[in-house]
């Protein structure tokens, strides 16, 4: 997390609030594959404002550790040719806001392994030809990932 002054109890209220602007694109992403950007766009404000109201600093740092994260994913799109959306790109931004690079950074190792053990799982259940036509919906492995490095580093102080 971000600041000198930063807190315990303020790192909890950013999972918070990370967790409640999140859980509406996490299941609208499993059952359409959509997410509304002008949610994670508010998330993301929020979380700047709070960092802001609180004084704990770090603003300006969430801010660019966003933008990394959305910056990384915006090539992986481009590298991907479209297989990611535009919801993807924002969340991932949403991540790096809420918990900073380092967050974002293991909590996307922690999505990729939750997403390729769905993927094994799809394959070893005899849906392997099927697999190249499979859409997945990342924002939930993103969440997961990210919840679970947020609550370790949060847990292990």
């Amino acid at each position: 997390m971000y600041g000198s002054g930063n807190t315990h109890m303020n790192e909890w209220l950013y999972l918070s609030i990370f967790t409640i602007y999140s859980i509406n694109s996490v299941i609208e992403d499993v059952l359409s594959f959509r997410v509304r950007l002008h949610e994670i766009a508010l998330g993301i404000a929020v979380v700047l404002a709070v960092r802001a109201i609180m004084g704990d600093g770090g603003w300006m740092e969430a801010l660019a550790s966003g933008a990394i994260g959305a910056l990384v994913f915006l090539v992986v799109e481009k590298a991907s040719k479209g297989r990611l959306g535009a919801g993807d790109i924002w969340f991932s931004a949403f991540i790096g806001v809420s918990f900073g690079f380092w967050t974002w950074d293991l909590g996307l190792l922690a999505a990729a392994a939750l997403a390729a053990a769905w993927v094994c799982a799809l394959s070893l259940s005899g849906r392997r030809g099927a697999l190249r036509q499979i859409r997945i919906p990342f924002v939930p492995f993103m969440f997961a990932g990210a919840i679970a490095v947020a609550l370790y580093r949060g847990l292990s102080r």
